[in-house]
């Protein structure tokens, strides 16, 4: 006799590895949308920087820096800014690649192959366990 119980413990320990894969595609994901967020936000930072610079407001950054320090701090933000709006277009990119990869085409492959090896893993069960009955059955009239 066999034991569909210890089949199922397996098939289920499988299915539980395959959540946590596609738990993890969804997760890197949300790691490069994080990644975007944050790049937009030092963006953000370099602009309203570079707005009080040639605004020739004081803050902190640019208090006790020179004119020529100054000049020199607004090309590079301005530059560090171009940088951020490549990288920044780039994660959209990526984010909407992710997003059509895993909408059209990986969890719908997912979804149907875990349907259809659920049913099969029932199917199975079944069939071991009217075996079992069978055997058992078998063995008691074998007795008798």
């Amino acid at each position: 006799m066999n034991n569909p119980y210890a089949d199922a413990y397996i098939w289920l320990k499988g299915e539980q590895l395959d959540m946590k894969g596609l738990l993890g595609a969804l997760i890197g994901r949300e790691t490069v949308m994080r990644s975007q967020m944050a790049m937009e936000q030092k963006r953000r930072d370099n602009q309203s920087e570079l707005d009080k610079l040639e605004m020739n407001k004081t803050s902190f950054k640019n208090f006790f820096k020179s004119k020529n320090s100054k000049d020199q701090s607004k090309l590079t933000l301005k530059a560090d800014i171009e940088a951020a709006n490549h990288t920044i277009e780039d994660y959209r990119k990526l984010v909407n690649f992710i997003t059509i990869q895993h909408g059209h085409m990986t969890i719908d492959k997912f979804k149907g192959h875990k349907v259809d090896h659920y049913k099969r893993m029932l199917r199975s069960f079944s069939v071991r366990e009217i075996t079992n009955c069978h055997i058992s059955a078998n063995l008691c009239h074998s007795i008798l």
